[in-house]
């Protein structure tokens, strides 16, 4: 059963990756997912680096034959697709028999007569991110379901695959269709996707990339567009072309970005299932602030208010066509039921369930057995996605919070910042943010106060609160403000910008000490 992200008093984290969308800054040519990807990449970036650097291989000028993530192989499917031609099948294996027999099954469910390469190639695209699921996590990682995950057989019986799969299962329906393709890898042999020409020239086409939206984000794009990756331009033809990009033929002229709300009323109300605009000449860097800020304000709109047995969202993105810009906004629900569970259970068999839980977790935890709401705690919602801190989750007990209190206490007393008595008595901690890299990093309240707001800047990251009260950051006994734990090296960018995050939009925990 899916669950909107709420962490409470027991605190399960989930990193979410169905794949990663693109960054983009304007005046490069580039694509962005503005749908939190800005805050997953910034969870990341470290696990991208690393996998790299474990997975990554040295680029070949070949198509086939090319091994991505030490692991996956890209092979050549056209002994199926020349047998679906011709109607010889006395060459291939059973396996091979069976690849192409679902194969030729789903061609004959989407592919209409009259339809031309164009029209073949979406209806593909449509069946294969509606029908499939991304195996595994971010790029081609270790996939749950093994067999045969990077190849058509695999994809089609089972259902699952890693970018290789969702590859050379692309690639063998547009052969079998007569329509030219390739399968491409980047440079640091980790990913790969398509290339398909349509007559004008070639579109680079990811369809793992769309998987479970249908976004068209990632479909028929020049090379200028996929810029996100890298691959071997002296071999892989060049994809210059704008005639079959999807985004580019759906796209409205757009002159006043004051019009997109009412466009995007028309995705929430169901009467169009995409909204794409096209900004000739550009935006200025303002404009774009304010179309940024604008469909943000729209989508936290859309999740607050989705349905009990859903959740919805707007997901965007930005693509560069020349001199000109690209937006496309999809509105994405999906929905669950919970599990059809009995209503009558006994309550001894509760009780003993409750004790089971307290006999595990009942030294981190204060849990009253005789309280309905016996898990104890206050939840706290840490927005659509999560932060895993380096695995260290565990909130402190009230005993600790007494200890991390007194120390810091000490710490004012033997420093160089004068408190007075009676001020140091009133210091407590007001909020946590967690632990980064073994650092707490926590709020003390209880110092002059005023009605006043600060704000604080450290590694680029803007923290705004009150003026009576301090972040600070400690291994217990140690005390540092975030600059000078960033200077020390203590904390790095991406995890002040973390800290600031969870600060300005109110995801700590309230700690009532």
């Amino acid at each position: 059963m899916k669950k909107t992200i709420i962490i409470c008093s027991i605190i399960l984290a989930v990193l979410i990756c169905a794949g990663v969308a693109a960054s983009v800054v304007f005046g490069v040519a580039a694509m962005r997912n503005s749908y939190d990807v800005r805050k997953k990449v910034l969870l990341l970036t470290d696990r991208v680096d690393d996998f790299i650097g474990k997975y990554g291989g040295e680029d070949v000028a070949r198509e086939n034959d090319v091994t991505i993530a030490e692991e996956y192989v890209i092979k050549s499917t056209e002994s199926i697709s020349d047998a679906y031609k011709s109607g010889e099948t006395d060459g291939l294996s059973d396996k091979e028999k069976e690849t192409l027999d679902m194969a030729s099954g789903i061609l004959d469910g989407i592919i209409e007569d009259g339809m031309d390469d164009y029209e073949k190639e979406i209806a593909v695209y449509e069946w294969m991110t509606a029908n499939l699921e991304n195996d595994g996590g971010m790029f081609t990682v270790i996939p749950t379901t093994q067999t045969d995950c990077d190849n058509p057989y695999g994809v089609l019986k089972y259902h699952n695959a890693v970018c290789v799969g969702y590859a050379t299962t692309f690639r063998l329906f547009m052969q079998m269709l007569d329509i030219p393709c390739m399968v491409v890898h980047n440079s640091e042999l980790y990913h790969s996707w398509d290339l398909v020409n349509l007559g004008d020239g070639w579109y680079h086409t990811d369809v793992y990339s769309d998987v479970g939206s249908g976004s068209f984000a990632h479909f028929n794009l020049t090379d200028d567009m996929m810029a996100e990756q890298s691959w071997n331009r002296d071999y892989f033809p060049a994809a210059d072309s704008y005639e079959y990009c999807y985004l580019y033929r759906e796209a409205v002229e757009t002159d006043d970005i004051y019009e997109i709300p009412a466009a995007l009323r028309e995705l929430v109300d169901g009467e169009r299932d995409m909204a794409a605009f096209v900004f000739k000449g550009g935006l200025s860097n303002s404009d774009a602030a304010l179309v940024e800020e604008m469909l943000s304000t729209l989508s936290s709109l859309v999740e607050n208010n989705s349905s009990s047995d859903g959740y919805s969202s707007l997901r965007w993105n930005w693509a560069a066509a020349g001199e000109d810009y690209l937006l496309s906004v999809n509105f994405v629900t999906e929905t669950w039921e919970d599990p059809d569970l009995p209503d009558d259970i006994d309550e001894g068999d509760r009780k003993k369930m409750k004790r089971s839980i307290v006999d595990a977790f009942g030294d981190l935890y204060e849990i009253d057995m005789e309280d309905d709401d016996w898990y104890g705690g206050s939840s706290y919602y840490y927005g659509s996605y999560d932060y895993s801190w380096d695995g260290q989750m565990v909130i402190p007990t009230e005993e600790e919070y007494e200890a991390l209190t007194d120390a810091y206490r000490y710490n004012l007393v033997n420093g160089d910042r004068p408190v007075a008595e009676e001020q140091l008595r009133n210091i407590r901690i007001a909020r946590w943010y967690g632990t980064f890299g073994g650092m707490q990093v926590l709020m003390f309240d209880g110092f002059d106060v005023t009605d006043a707001e600060r704000e604080e800047t450290v590694a680029g990251s803007t923290l705004r609160f009150s003026d009576g009260r301090d972040i600070v950051v400690t291994d217990g006994t140690n005390f540092f403000s975030l600059g000078k734990a960033y200077g020390l090296g203590l904390l790095d960018e991406r995890q002040i910008g973390m800290i600031a995050e969870i600060q300005n939009n109110g995801y700590y925990v309230e700690v009532d000490q």
